[in-house]
């Protein structure tokens, strides 16, 4: 007989019990669990699991211990009598590419609970709180969500089936209009409409049924704690936060999801807006009029603006739509024409200075961004950096563009500034000469000081410029004027 904790195994009758409750297994569930019971506290990979309790002279594929981990895992949760809110002590880990059972002890009553993850995490004698109990049912419902959506399909008929994979890209369909499914149906795209629609409302009546929830409760929580608005891609963003690294989200199954939940509405791409999911008591109307009004009052000030400046000079109308700041946030993250930036200013994507589209204004940006002046090589790396769009940054052109504008000013070797800055283009002699034209007679260490305000150059080039006779009198110790 083996042990371990509410398990008993005996490998003899070939038996399972989980809490003196008999499990009914097949031969191959029985043989892995047998295995990994035989191996608690050592992790094992998927290979080492095929090779022992698998035939090794017959090919396997990998996820054919993913589908049986995934089968004992459904049957031994039921009779695991874990309580959920309180604490625990974890004594195992697991990993993606390999499997170990996981125990979790109820420091009381010891009662035990089999989970299998996707990432090696060790955790020991820590107290497992409510919170991290979700994460854990939200990372099983992650993992399982292919195959929980494939379930749900299991409701509808074979040609709506079809109608919701292609319109929401599932098991390999590329997204498909409706006028294209159509014309595979030879209906017209109201028909294909109606298909979809009595799919979903039967796939939306049975949701509550599945692990969905979980998915379900997360999403709404992330897009209540942004005011009620959220892009979409930020709700499998905000999801991935909290789940393992290896972990995937398959952005299809998430989409549809969301489309199940009774409580939020998810709105697809439009002229201004990115795909976003809202609650449905937030309505429709008032983000169209509150971007709108936001988009107007930037174009009057003209540039970049502090969100709590413009939140107060708008506060009579955010007030009339009850639009606080994260709402507005979430607002201005959909829009398409606004963008902010350094998380508290925003701007217009229309602005060269704030969305740069030529190479002229990608120097700009940069230069301006990092008030210094930098080198040519420099710039050109951190425009890469930035990825501003998907064209490739050539060195040389980099350096052309520098070099046409009279606003980028060579203030070194190779070194650039800008004009606005108060740099001056020309010689070390000639900035010396408008220096004193300015000012009229200058000591040394004052000429040099104020070019250096205006040029990147060693202290001896300027000592040597005021040696020309031809452009500068020596008046004294030490001090210069320009020559009569």
């Amino acid at each position: 007989m083996i042990v371990q904790g509410a398990i008993k195994l005996d490998p003899f009758s070939r038996k399972v019990f989980v809490n003196s409750n008999l499990v009914s297994l097949r031969n191959k569930e029985f043989s892995l669990m047998e295995y990994l019971l035989r191996n608690a506290g050592r992790v094992v990979s998927r290979t080492q699991i095929l090779e022992e309790v698998w035939d090794r002279n017959i090919f396997c594929p990998t996820n054919t211990v993913d589908v049986h981990v995934s089968s004992l895992r459904r049957k031994l949760n039921g009779l695991m009598q874990r309580k959920k809110y309180e604490q625990f002590t974890q004594l195992g880990t697991c990993l993606s590419d390999n499997y170990r059972i996981s125990h979790y002890f109820d420091k009381s009553n010891k009662t035990f609970s089999l989970l299998d993850w996707q990432k090696l995490f060790i955790i020991s004698f820590v107290n497992i709180t409510p919170h991290f109990m979700d994460n854990v049912s939200l990372a099983e419902t992650v993992n399982d969500l292919p195959e929980l959506v494939s379930n749900l399909l299991l409701l509808l008929s074979d040609k709506e089936k079809l109608v919701v994979k292609k319109r929401f890209a599932l098991d390999g369909f590329k997204k498909t209009t409706l006028e294209s499914i159509g014309s595979d149906f030879s209906v017209t795209r109201e028909r294909v409409r109606q298909i979809e629609k009595n799919a979903l409302s039967k796939m939306k009546r049975n949701v509550f049924n599945t692990a969905l929830r979980h998915i379900h409760d997360f999403a709404a929580d992330a897009v209540r704690s942004h005011g009620g608005l959220l892009r979409e891609d930020l709700v499998g963003h905000d999801m991935k936060k909290v789940l393992p690294d290896s972990f995937n989200v398959d952005p299809s199954c998430l989409h549809l999801a969301m489309v199940l939940h009774e409580d939020l509405d998810c709105v697809g791409n439009t002229i201004n807006f990115h795909p976003y999911v809202r609650l449905r008591d937030l309505p429709d109307y008032s983000l169209k009029f509150a971007s709108e009004k936001m988009v107007n009052q930037l174009h009057k000030y003209g540039n970049v603006k502090s969100l709590d400046k413009i939140h107060r000079d708008m506060k009579d109308i955010f007030a009339e739509i009850s639009f606080d700041i994260p709402k507005t946030k979430s607002l201005i993250n959909i829009d398409k024409r606004m963008t902010l930036l350094e998380d508290e200013l925003v701007g217009l994507l229309e602005w060269r200075h704030i969305h740069p589209r030529t190479l002229r204004d990608k120097i700009l940006y940069i230069l301006r961004a990092e008030k210094k002046p930098m080198h040519f090589s420099s710039i050109a790396e951190m425009i890469e950096a930035a990825g501003f769009d998907s064209r490739r940054i050539n060195l040389q052109a980099v350096h052309n563009e520098l070099i046409r504008h009279e606003q980028f000013v060579l203030i070194g070797r190779g070194i650039y500034a800008l004009d606005e800055w108060g740099y001056e283009k020309g010689t070390v002699g000639a900035v010396i000469k408008r220096v004193l034209e300015e000012f009229g007679e200058l000591s040394q260490d004052e000429i040099v000081k104020k070019v250096l305000d205006k040029r990147q150059v060693k202290k001896i080039t300027i000592v040597l410029a005021l040696k020309n006779n031809d452009m500068f009198e020596r008046v004294g110790r030490k001090r210069y004027k320009l020559k009569a």
